[in-house]
């Protein structure tokens, strides 16, 4: 049977006859046709291609805590990153399908997932090497009543919108990722994050202003991207705050004043920006502070007494800022 012979057979029938065809292979059957792509990409097939498939036979695993098939470790025990949870091959799968396959796969497998911690990197076989894997917006809307742990190795693309929609998230670790784009505004509905690692992600543009709203933020870190524009005044809303990491951006304007709210800050790392204007005085409400990098930036007039005098301080570093006056 030829493809316009196929195309010429009832939808339902087509559909049918594909969802026999396991995942890794079914969707390379979208570039025949336009109409073959549309049915090989809809929430129908999708459901039918899940539960035509045995599971065990076929390598879906029942249960995500429990996958039956490729899975990475690693080889140094003392190599503790925190990427420790199996990924199998059916989740590989999962992140590189189309959006509606992805969402019901997700609330199929891993919808009562507390925790995901997958490294796609180190999992790799062969055949998935310059595979590109992004974050799906599905894991997001699937998990948003269950995940409090997400952590991912290996993808690329932007953060989604979606991400906002973790409203019991408390730990977001996705350094060192090949990102594209900003930090999305609704990272601010996250108000139990606790745990924030942004860094070495090549994100670009400005931090939300949203950010100041992630009142149960403890450590946040920034630092090693392209970051650009003003630090907003609403980051002194973070008064939970223990250490902030914005060093190695392109951060411009002063350090704002409400700076001197995060009075459970214990170290504050702006070295490498283009912050310019004078070190606040409300620095010096920063009782708890032991480590304040100010380094290679534009600041400039005198050090305030009051931040000198800190009590717990224990690194101060102001070195290549011509303008100051210690």
């Amino acid at each position: 049977m030829d493809l316009l012979d196929l195309t010429t057979l009832p939808n339902e029938l087509i559909t049918r006859i594909f969802a026999w065809i396991h995942p890794v292979k079914v969707f390379k059957f979208r570039r025949l046709s336009k109409h073959l792509n549309n049915l090989l990409t809809s929430t129908h097939f999708a459901v039918l291609n899940l539960e035509t498939l045995d599971p065990a036979a076929k390598g879906l695993p029942k249960a995500p805590t429990l996958p039956i098939d490729v899975f990475w470790e690693s080889g140094d025990d003392d190599d503790d990153d925190g990427y420790d949870m199996p990924i199998s091959s059916s989740d590989r799968i999962f992140m590189t399908a189309p959006p509606k396959f992805q969402l019901v796969y997700a609330n199929r497998y891993l919808k009562e997932c507390c925790e995901i911690r997958w490294s796609l990197e180190r999992s790799a076989l062969p055949s998935h090497y310059g595979v590109q894997y992004h974050i799906p917006a599905a894991l997001c809307v699937a998990l948003k009543d269950s995940i409090d742990e997400l952590m991912l190795e290996g993808v690329t693309g932007s953060i989604p919108p979606e991400i906002g929609m973790l409203h019991l998230l408390q730990h977001l670790d996705l350094h060192k990722n090949n990102l594209k784009g900003g930090i999305p505004s609704e990272i601010g509905l996250l108000i139990n994050l606790k745990y924030l690692y942004l860094s070495h992600c090549k994100l670009t543009g400005p931090i939300p202003h949203e950010f100041g709203s992630i009142i149960s933020l403890q450590y946040a870190h920034l630092n090693d991207n392209q970051l650009s524009g003003e630090i907003p005044d609403t980051i002194g809303n973070l008064v939970n705050l223990k250490a902030l990491f914005l060093n190695s951006n392109s951060l411009v304007g002063g350090i704002p004043e409400s700076m001197g709210s995060l009075e459970s800050l214990d170290g504050l790392y702006l070295r490498s920006n283009e912050l310019s204007g004078v070190i606040p005085v409300s620095l010096g409400n920063l009782k708890k502070l032991r480590s304040l990098d100010l380094s290679r930036n534009l600041l400039c007039g005198r050090v305030p007494k009051s931040v000198t005098d800190l009590p717990l301080l224990q690194e101060f570093c102001l070195e290549l800022n011509a303008g100051l006056e210690l």
